[in-house]
């Protein structure tokens, strides 16, 4: 079951929705096996082995690791990602970060003390 299955079913309890956005987080305690989807925000503080699919705001922390592709619309990195990531409007690498593999957004800002290897894409994304 998907991160954004659950947030839906708890959710779809209650009489009255809430437009407040509540971000998914994932603790520094916890280790995820498996992928997510179709959240508005999420916050990485443990590790996700896995691929992140059609998420709004992504933020790894400095505690969170990400070993699987990743599509969002913004992507802030001050942890690390091993693995592809495609963001429709930015990305950022912050000095604590650490990326591997393919970036490929419109717009990329990586920190003075941040580490990446790889390749990047620039220019309008599919979507």
């Amino acid at each position: 079951m998907t991160v954004s299955n659950i947030n839906k079913k708890a959710s779809s309890k209650g009489k009255k929705m809430n437009a407040t956005i509540i971000p998914t987080l994932i603790d520094r305690n916890c280790l995820i096996t498996g992928n997510i989807s179709g959240t508005p925000f999420i916050r990485i503080e443990g590790v996700l082995e896995g691929d992140i699919l059609e998420v709004g705001n992504l933020v790894i922390g400095e505690s969170g690791t990400v070993n699987g592709n990743i599509t969002a619309k913004t992507i802030t990195i001050f942890g690390e990602i091993n693995g592809d990531v495609v963001a429709t409007e930015s990305v950022e690498i912050r000095n604590s970060g650490k990326v591997t593999g393919t970036v490929n957004t419109t717009s990329l800002t990586i920190e003075r003390g941040a580490t990446y290897d790889g390749s990047i894409i620039m220019g309008k994304q599919k979507k």
